[in-house]
């Protein structure tokens, strides 16, 4: 559903010379202003930007920009300009949309940034992108042991551009971390109180070569509102916190959906460009083809059954469509315990067990309930091979949903692509094997 507030500021955009345009974006939040960039004409994308007058607004719309819009944008606004407008978002937001353009743009860019802000950002491009290091805030609240509540508050108050001040990070003469305080534990005890003394000394903490999925499931497993990043010496390099979690959460549910769809993962559904959609769907369709003229071949195996009892036809849709949907169902409860990070020790086996169990109880309900139909309109040997094929499909379809995307796990490959096409149609296959099989032991 869209939001009606940037559909206003979209539809003042296509109106041009609109003075109300400005009075819209004055009004409005920066995240407001960049979601309305997507799918507009480069005018009227140039409509909205000219109509910025706050310039710190202006930084945070650049921020929030979709990757898609945002090299087209940086080419409008100048280099200068956006070298200017980086000087006032926090370091890791302008390493992040330094690190979405061009070689040469980002180049020119950091050729004319001020040189603190140079080396930082600099720093945060050497890690890889979708690691903790890409993540974290190099701006954190630091004290050392020996100090006081009282000097701590006093330094809180005298610190600028500080990242999630919830927490007070307590590091030894040696400058390695030893422990953490929250806001709440420092204005609640007197002021001479030692740090040492109130401290938690049980720390969750990552390195910076750690990989962002594993960072979210520390932050949604101990319910943490900031994650401190440190060396492998315990030194504190910087601080990750949750709103960049969320963000990393969501890429990697858009990026599950997609690969559940049997699309690439890279996949933008604003990108323009019709041929390179082409190509990021055609492979995945091309199986599903190659799996759908492998099934044409197989019931051509059993062309005789099918002279011999015309009705086994009309049952082929029902076999393959419940084989299809308990699969499914299965490859994605599998992929999501694989995701939460609930499997470990026997936990996959565990979980194989009861879907074993789950699709035996789903087959033999739908045995019975295909099973009486076909007993009252047909035969009662087509319902006894019906019944029978139904439910040695039903379970396998169960077992081989879930046993893929564990499989994948195993092997280091992304299990998301188990819940694509490619499950579906290997149980296709498998599911027509076991229909015609069984009817043509079952009926004589």
């Amino acid at each position: 559903m869209s939001d009606p507030r940037i559909d206003i500021i979209r539809r003042l955009a296509r109106r041009p010379n609109n003075p109300a345009l400005g009075r819209t974006i004055q009004k409005s939040r920066a995240e407001d202003i960049a979601s309305a960039f997507a799918l507009l004409p480069l005018a009227a994308k140039k409509s909205i930007w000219n109509s910025i007058q706050d310039q710190e607004k202006a930084a945070e719309v650049l921020a929030s920009i979709d990757e898609q819009e945002l090299v087209e944008m940086v080419e409008y606004i100048g280099v200068a300009k956006i070298a200017m407008l980086l000087s006032l978002i926090e370091v890791d937001d302008a390493t992040d949309i330094i690190s979405e353009l061009p070689v040469e743009l980002q180049k020119k860019i950091l050729s004319i940034m001020e040189e603190d802000d140079r080396t930082q950002v600099e720093d945060l491009l050497a890690f890889p992108e979708d690691s903790a290091g890409g993540l974290m805030h190099l701006d954190v609240l630091q004290c050392d042991s020996q100090s006081t509540c009282r000097d701590a508050i006093n330094q809180l108050q005298t610190t600028k551009n500080v990242e999630m001040a919830f927490y007070l990070y307590i590091e030894n003469q040696s400058q390695h971390l030893v422990g953490v305080i929250s806001l709440r534990a420092l204005l609640t005890h007197p002021p001479s109180t030692k740090l040492s003394d109130i401290m938690i000394t049980d720390l969750i903490t990552v390195h910076p070569e750690a990989n962002q999925e594993d960072v979210a499931k520390l932050v949604s497993r101990y319910d943490l509102l900031a994650l401190p990043v440190v060396d492998h010496s315990n030194r504190l390099l910087g601080l990750i916190t949750v709103d960049d979690v969320i963000d990393v959460i969501q890429d990697i549910a858009n990026k599950n959906m997609m690969l559940m769809a049997g699309m690439n993962e890279e996949q933008d559904p604003l990108n323009r460009h019709v041929f390179k959609a082409f190509q990021q769907r055609f492979t995945w369709l091309l199986i599903t083809l190659i799996g759908g003229i492998g099934m044409a071949e197989m019931i051509g195996m059993f062309e005789g059954s099918l002279e011999a009892n015309a009705a086994l036809a009309g049952f082929i849709p029902v076999i393959l469509g419940t084989g299809g949907n308990v699969g499914t169902q299965a490859a994605t409860i599998a992929v999501r315990n694989i995701a939460t990070g609930h499997l470990g020790g026997r936990g996959s086996f565990s979980l194989l067990f009861r879907e074993a169990r789950v699709g035996s109880l789903l087959g033999l309900s739908f045995a019975l309930v295909l099973g009486s139909y076909v007993y009252f309109t047909g035969s009662p040997m087509l319902a006894i091979a019906i019944s029978a094929s139904i439910m040695v499909t039903v379970v396998s379809a169960a077992i081989l949903g879930m046993l893929v995307p564990l499989t994948l796990n195993k092997i280091n490959i992304d299990p998301a692509a188990a819940t694509g096409p490619f499950v579906t149609t290997g149980i296709d296959l498998v599911a027509i094997l076991i229909y015609f099989s069984t009817c043509r032991i079952i009926i004589p």
